[in-house]
């Protein structure tokens, strides 16, 4: 070999080595960089004639677990499927309170009970009216509040919704962006592992969404697919379209058209309903918040409301009513047929017993038509609201009626149940996504491996640097002959 020959595979090594530690020192540099993919140079070695020439650079690898990151993706979507629904049903349970708070629902139902058996021993007493009439307020208000909660919570997740959309539809046009200048520099020889780099954080924050797949394309290019195989982003990207709504009131639908739903054009390749295209994210789970849910919920409440209205309003309990509304109202009358839905935001006290609304708590106990007091020792009407409140007739004979307590238990009994049952789910989802995390990060950076190959990158620098010294000693021997 001539001196040449070996003055230039070693200034070939020197710059491979000199590239693998501006590799290594990227990889270190960025090792908490969220979407960085471990850099690898891939080095090839020279031949001319048949005889070794040196090594150079043929590229630098960006070193990825797709599969996992797949998995990861799809974990993460189911994970995030579940925040809106754990998220709805921990604040209904926070504003109706769990069975065992002090001023829960099924609490206050308890001090309506005993303040009635209290009024009913002392019916002459002003007193225990008085409690019992600002029990039965504070129920009707904690009802309100839970109706309101629902119609608050629809509205966020309609506003949700929007936001979501319109990250979707951002992130989607900059794949197709980023698959563009990705397929540009990669045409022209050019490392393109920052732009892809970029490209993975989007689609990242796509699967926090819906869940999704990336799918290798030619050129450094990807496809995006929903699990139900419809494209997204080929050459182009779909685009989502929503309208959101405010204010958001109980009767209002999609069916009624009064709610916008999702719609997609411009996709590759469509499968299924667009439903089924988005099932299984947080989007998903925000119109099942906004349109299920929240609805059921509602009906249930105004299915309390409407037999607190009826039950408490009967000729056999107050024979003062006539056609006037009873104990509880809706907004201060009778309720509407046909108008029961979002009778639990409008239950109210009849005015009459109210104090604060002008009544006089002795109806409580001579009648609520009553014009004048009847005799304080009367105990009738006040034992036969205790004896509804049990879910009995008011003469205390047996009903087929649920009690109130048994039904207002029942309504906070099936929200704990699902807020845990939402809770356990989206723990095992965490547990997967963290499962493929680790995978993924397994093939990402390791700066203990990463220090011990700038170790071996040193050596070889240091090996190549003494041939060139060895060389220049040679040369400048043979300049001196």
């Amino acid at each position: 070999m001539s001196l040449s020959s070996a003055l230039s595979n070693a200034t070939s090594g020197l710059a491979a080595a000199s590239r693998s530690a501006e590799t290594i020192a990227n990889n270190v540099a960025n090792s908490m960089t969220e979407g960085y993919g471990r850099r690898e140079i891939r080095l090839v070695a020279n031949s001319l004639g048949g005889v070794g020439n040196g090594v150079s650079v043929d590229g630098v690898s960006r070193v990825v677990n797709q599969t996992a990151m797949n998995e990861r993706r799809l974990a993460e979507a189911a994970y995030g499927s579940q925040a809106p629904k754990v998220a709805f049903y921990q604040s209904l349970e926070s504003t109706l309170g769990a069975p065992d708070q002090p001023n829960s629902i099924s609490s206050q139902v308890s001090d309506i009970e005993a303040a009635l058996v209290t009024a009913t021993a002392n019916p002459e007493n002003t007193q225990q009216l008085s409690r019992v009439v600002s029990s039965f307020k504070s129920f009707a208000t904690t009802i309100n509040s839970a109706s309101d909660t629902l119609k608050q919570i629809r509205e966020s997740a309609d506003q949700g919704i929007s936001e979501s959309v319109k990250t979707l539809n951002t992130s989607l046009k900059s794949i197709e962006d980023l698959n563009v200048q990705i397929r540009a520099v990669t045409v022209s020889n050019g490392n393109a592992n920052g732009l892809i780099d970029e490209r993975q954080r989007v689609i990242d924050t796509i699967s926090e969404i819906i869940p999704i797949k990336e799918v290798p394309s030619s050129y450094g290019t990807v496809r995006i697919l929903t699990p139900n195989g419809t494209t997204l982003v080929d050459n182009e990207a779909a685009q989502f379209s929503f309208s959101s709504s405010y204010p958001i009131t109980p009767d209002m639908t999609v069916a009624s058209g009064a709610l916008s739903e999702l719609t997609l054009s411009g996709a590759a390749s469509t499968a299924g309903t667009v439903d089924s295209i988005i099932e299984g994210g947080s989007l998903s789970s925000q119109f099942e918040v906004r349109d299920k849910l929240a609805v059921e919920e509602q009906t249930r409440l105004d299915t309390l409301a409407e037999t607190l209205v009826n039950q408490f309003s009967t000729a056999s309990l107050d024979p003062t009513l006539s056609a006037a509304p009873g104990l509880f109202t809706d907004a201060g009358g009778s309720i509407t047929p046909g108008n029961e839905l979002g009778l639990a935001g409008r239950l109210t006290v009849n005015p009459a017993i109210d104090p604060a609304q002008g009544g006089e708590v002795w109806r409580l106990r001579d009648g609520i038509g009553a014009t004048t007091p009847g005799p304080v020792g009367n105990r009738e009407i006040i034992s036969g609201l205790n004896n509804l409140m049990k879910g009995n007739e008011p003469d205390g004979s047996q009903s087929p009626n649920n009690s109130v307590l048994s039904i207002s238990t029942g309504i906070v009994s099936a929200i704990t149940g699902e807020r845990i049952s939402s809770e356990s789910v989206q723990a095992y989802f965490s547990s997967n996504s963290i499962v493929f995390k680790q995978i993924e990060l397994e093939a990402g950076v390791d700066t203990d491996q990463e220090l011990q190959e700038l170790l071996l990158v040193e050596q070889s620098y240091a090996a190549n640097a003494q041939i060139l010294a060895t060389i220049d000693e040679m040369l400048q021997s043979l300049l001196r002959i």
